[in-house]
């Protein structure tokens, strides 16, 4: 009988490929044109407290010749509050991995670097996904249903939906049927894949019901809703998401409602003659500033882009910023704005945001806690270390009549 692999398996070796490469999207343009864009406020505190003016003085009309003078009027000032949000993500290695992993000889990756890198980078799409997709509450998806180990989310043509793009492998999550009250459903329960853009793998008979909103979970029995930093959705409302916002009435202040579109939840198309209304909505009717820039999912500037060379009337240019930012651009009668697209945006809605009103209210930037002069900390009575990667911050809006959201727009038609 010849030699042959199977009989000289014992003699022959492996050959492993040096290098990690990642298979997760990384990409997120306008979390960092936000932290480019906005002003950081930095501060040492429990809040952060600021002023606005509400109304001008009103003293004044016409009077006829000898009558008495307008009784002097004042200017209405209020004081918004934001308050932190606190995030963290803990990375921990036992010395042993720390030992083996520290070479290309003994893994394909330095296992330190790996997984700081990585909660880095998981921070990160947090802060995005929070700033872009959030109303500050938390939630990341709605369930439509649950069978089995099978967790199926609203999705598109549901508007505001986004399936389980915001969820992933690994993530422990619970389920709630309010974002503010109630009790929770499924407790800390790990998603262990994400088979399809509208379902995930969870264990079987861990109470999700259909209705609930999902939230990242740190520790079972701690409720999560309401810790994370404030995001567009919150900002560019009316009452909708955030009745009350930066701690006023916005029913009581109407200033602070921006300008919605909407067409009563019903999708439609997208067109231009939309576009230029939502455009000049914040001038005509809010604060009486323009926008800086549009905001939305690439699924709406796809079918802008499908109108556009059909009609041949308009076009949308590639625009590129200070920093490397692309995008196409959209004329409006008060010059020229870059129209950005993100994977995190919300979906069915074109926001006209006038980024000068929003601001980073930021105590601690994103780094390691080393306080005490040391990233890397021992756990109790085991040969293991730990780091944590943390951000003091919040997003938060001067005044919200300037911005626009264009509601309700179709991803397909």
């Amino acid at each position: 009988m010849s030699s042959n692999l199977t009989t000289l398996d014992s003699l022959t070796k492996n050959v492993y490929l040096p290098g990690l490469p990642k298979w997760v999207n990384e990409k997120r343009p306008l979390f960092k044109r936000l932290e480019k864009v906005t002003k950081k406020e930095r501060f040492r505190g429990r809040q952060f407290i600021f002023g606005a003016q509400d109304a001008l003085p009103q003293g004044g009309g016409a009077i006829g010749e000898g009558e008495t003078l307008p009784t002097a009027g004042n200017t209405s000032t209020v004081n918004m509050t934001l308050a932190m949000k606190y995030h963290y993500y803990v990375a921990r290695l036992s010395a042993q991995v720390m030992d083996a992993a520290s070479t290309d000889v003994g893994a394909f990756a330095d296992a330190v670097k790996t997984e700081l890198n990585g909660i880095r980078s998981q921070l990160e799409e947090d802060l995005a996904i929070s700033g872009l997709f959030g109303d500050g509450y938390g939630a990341l998806a709605e369930v439509s249903a649950y069978s089995g180990s099978t967790l199926t989310l609203k999705d598109q043509p549901t508007v505001g939906q986004n399936g389980a793009r915001n969820l992933r492998k690994g993530m422990a999550v619970q389920s709630w049927a309010s974002k503010t009250t109630g009790t929770v459903a499924a407790d800390h329960k790990t998603i262990s894949a994400i088979p399809t853009t509208a379902t995930a793998t969870v264990p079987t008979s861990a109470g999700f019901v259909a209705g609930d909103y999902l939230f990242r979970s740190v520790t079972q029995g701690t409720d999560p809703r309401d810790k994370v930093m404030m995001g567009l959705r919150g900002i560019i409302d009316s009452t909708t998401y955030r009745a009350t916002f930066q701690g006023l009435s916005r029913n009581t202040y109407p200033s602070l409602q921006a300008n919605i579109l909407g067409n009563s939840g019903t999708l439609r198309a997208w067109s231009p003659d939309l576009m230029d209304q939502a455009a000049m909505e914040g001038s005509l009717n809010g604060g009486g500033k323009a926008p800086s820039a549009c905001y939305s999912p690439l699924e709406i500037q796809r079918r802008a882009s499908a109108y556009l060379r059909a009609d041949r009337t308009y076009d949308m240019k590639l625009k590129e910023l200070d920093g490397g930012y692309k995008g196409v651009s959209w004329t409006t009668p008060d010059g020229t704005i870059p129209w950005f697209w993100d994977r995190f945006c919300i979906p069915n809605r074109v926001d006209f945001v006038c980024e000068e009103d929003l601001f980073l209210a930021v105590q601690q930037d994103v780094e390691f806690a080393d306080n005490d002069g040391r990233m890397w900390r021992y756990t109790d009575r085991k040969d293991e270390v730990e780091a944590w990667l943390r951000t003091w911050r919040n997003l938060g809006a001067r005044a919200c009549n300037n911005h626009t959201s264009l509601q309700d727009i179709s991803h397909t038609a």
